[in-house]
């Protein structure tokens, strides 16, 4: 009977060899460029473009709220998000650049461009319950704000 829970032998020596070409690659890779070029290599990307492109696609928030003012909806745009450069706030509450000199873990601030528009429901019928986009308008007397930018944190 054909035990099932075991490679044929010239499979199993295939897959050695293929492991075997993996770690050589992978080794190649590190010789070339380093653990730590890697590591500064991605996290280039992330905050050059990984960052922009997960706001880019969540980039409008939609906030109703329920009960007192349950015909109000607000709308908050997210835009282009820029990262200062590292700074330190001595104990004085004085910031000054920061170089990796000084220090190997330091952060940097965060802000997005934010702007915030309200919608104030409409209803053409008022026995209908709020709940189409359609019913909602812009709210009058209010031209939609510049975007400002906002501190999100440090990355």
């Amino acid at each position: 009977a054909e035990n099932k829970y075991f490679l044929p032998d010239e499979q199993m020596y295939e897959d050695e060899s293929i492991q075997e070409d993996c770690w050589t690659v992978i080794g190649s890779f590190f010789e070339e460029k380093g653990l730590v070029r890697q590591q500064l290599d991605s996290f280039d990307e992330f905050v050059q473009n990984t960052m922009q492109e997960l706001v880019d696609e969540n980039s409008n928030l939609v906030l109703q709220h329920v009960g007192g003012d349950g015909d109000k909806r607000y709308i908050i745009d997210f835009g282009q998000i820029y990262l200062s450069k590292p700074t330190m706030t001595e104990a004085d509450g004085s910031s000054q650049p920061m170089f990796p000199q000084e220090a190997r873990i330091y952060a940097a601030p965060l802000y997005i461009d934010m702007s915030k528009r309200t919608q104030i429901a409409r209803p053409q019928d008022p026995n209908n319950p709020i709940t189409n986009p359609k019913d909602f308008i812009i709210d009058e007397g209010h031209e939609t704000p510049p975007k400002t930018k906002v501190f999100v944190g440090k990355v």
